[in-house]
């Protein structure tokens, strides 16, 4: 007999929202740990969360930087991961332009490794992180662009204004955090104009599928698929009855899928059979 006869798909729940909060935007932080984005539906208010992927197990829950307390986070957010680090953002006082940038480090309890809170994120280049600060010359309004150590936040380069053209590079050449994170992502197909269709994903023999349903009354049902290259299936319904499309709520990285049901739960299914792998 097969070794995949026996092996079964374990979808994991691996976080659930407060109760008046969902999951805004998930990120990887390297190959075993995944960082969350949790919003009050109220107010707007956001939170962390930190999951390692490999033992299915919570480091982080309603983390944010305690100097952070008592200011208005509805504007805040995640910018971009490293192998070791999240990296977060407030916003500008005078407007919603994303300001200052905290590196946090999950595998010591959310400690703040290093910040630079007049700095603006640009652009992750890997071992660097593009940013700016904000200025006035003969008062108009001057950006100056600057390169960071995106392991402890040093000053590593400030550009002058006579090499925009290299900044402009620098920003092109930046991989899409997709792409950077190692995570695929879903294209709708057969949309009409009720706004329908299937979203899809094949990568390394693991197929994914949505299925979006419109009823009579223009409300929206979204329906899982899974498919692992054995034959194995796993399927679940993701929303039922909701005024807008479900659309852009799983990924693929590697064989395992994570999708978040109803905005609330994050699930994980991992294709893999290995009894030692978790969903990552």
């Amino acid at each position: 007999m097969k070794n995949h006869a026996v092996c079964q798909l374990h979808p994991l729940l691996l976080h659930m929202a407060e109760d008046g909060s969902v999951i805004w935007k998930i990120m990887f932080i390297g190959q075993d740990m995944l960082v969350g984005e949790e919003r009050s539906l109220s107010d707007g208010r956001v939170s962390f969360f930190v999951i390692s992927t490999g033992e299915a197990r919570g480091l982080l829950k309603g983390y944010v930087p305690g100097e952070w307390e008592g200011s208005d986070l509805s504007l805040a957010g995640l910018e971009s991961t490293s192998d070791t680090l999240f990296y977060l953002h407030a916003h500008h006082a005078e407007g919603p332009e994303h300001r200052g940038i905290w590196a946090i480090d999950p595998l010591q309890g959310g400690k703040v490794a290093w910040k630079q809170p007049g700095m603006s994120f640009v652009a992750n280049l890997g071992s660097s992180l593009l940013g700016y600060t904000r200025s006035s010359f003969a008062g108009f309004p001057e950006r100056q662009y600057h390169l960071l150590d995106a392991s402890n936040g040093m000053l590593l380069k400030s550009f002058s204004s006579e090499e925009e053209v290299l900044v402009q590079s620098l920003r092109s050449k930046a991989p899409a955090e997709e792409q950077r994170q190692g995570v695929q992502l879903p294209e709708l197909t057969g949309s009409d104009g009720g706004q329908g269709g299937v979203e899809r994903l094949q990568h390394d023999g693991v197929t994914v599928s949505v299925t979006h349903s419109v009823t009579a009354g223009h409300r929206f049902s979204a329906d899982l698929e899974l498919e692992c290259g054995d034959g194995r299936r796993h399927v679940g319904r993701i929303a039922s009855d909701v005024s807008s499309p479900y659309l852009n709520y799983f990924l693929l990285k590697g064989v395992s899928v994570y999708y978040i049901k109803e905005r609330k739960e994050l699930i994980g299914v991992n294709c893999s059979c290995s009894p030692n792998r978790g969903t990552a």
